[in-house]
């Protein structure tokens, strides 16, 4: 089952989107995160600021993700919880 890890928060057709998309554009690209189970939220806060909610399976996928970004010059807000695989997989499952 191919699940994806990004989903694009409050999708509108404004230049907050595209910073948003072009974010979830360069997560997807990297090789760690294709094919994995689980989610991200990408969003942007009033302050410009990058959000990164949702669940990773280790904190090694939470920091990366937060490295893939880096060169988008905005400050990262990485709120990624780290679970089990099995936890990261199945969002139904509680913490």
């Amino acid at each position: 089952m191919d699940k994806s890890y990004f989903h694009v928060a409050g999708v509108k057709p404004d230049r907050r989107n595209l910073i948003v998309v072009r974010a979830n554009k360069l997560l997807e690209s990297h090789s760690h995160f294709k094919g994995r189970c689980g989610t991200i939220e990408i969003s942007q806060g009033e302050n410009g600021q990058l959000l990164l909610n949702g669940k990773l399976p280790n904190y090694y996928l939470k920091q990366l993700a937060q490295e893939c970004l880096r060169n988008m010059e905005l400050p990262i807000q990485n709120e990624i919880i780290v679970v089990s695989e099995i936890q990261a997989s199945d969002p139904r499952k509680p913490r």
